[in-house]
């Protein structure tokens, strides 16, 4: 019983070979850090300055073939004031 569900599960993964073979793939990974300073984070009139830490590590895998192309992207934002902890 089990051998009638593995063979066209073994089939259809070696005829998918082929097709995975022939295809690029790639694996991609980013980090990007940011220091700025702004003189009214608020946009009101008590002007709060700070500075802000900006982090945003992004990874990424792509499949590109002749016709079609697939990509999966995900990442994180993070920031931090140095005055404001509660915008934090």
């Amino acid at each position: 019983m089990k051998y009638k569900v593995m063979i066209p599960s073994i089939l259809a993964l070696v005829s998918q070979s082929a097709s995975l073979l022939a295809a690029e793939y790639i694996l991609g990974a980013s980090f990007s850090p940011t220091l700025s300073y702004d003189d009214n984070v608020l946009l009101n009139e008590d002007s709060d300055s700070s500075f802000k830490t900006q982090i945003r590590p992004t990874l990424s895998f792509s499949r590109l073939k002749e016709n079609s192309s697939l990509l999966f992207s995900s990442g994180l934002n993070v920031e931090r004031y140095t005055e404001l902890k509660d915008l934090d």
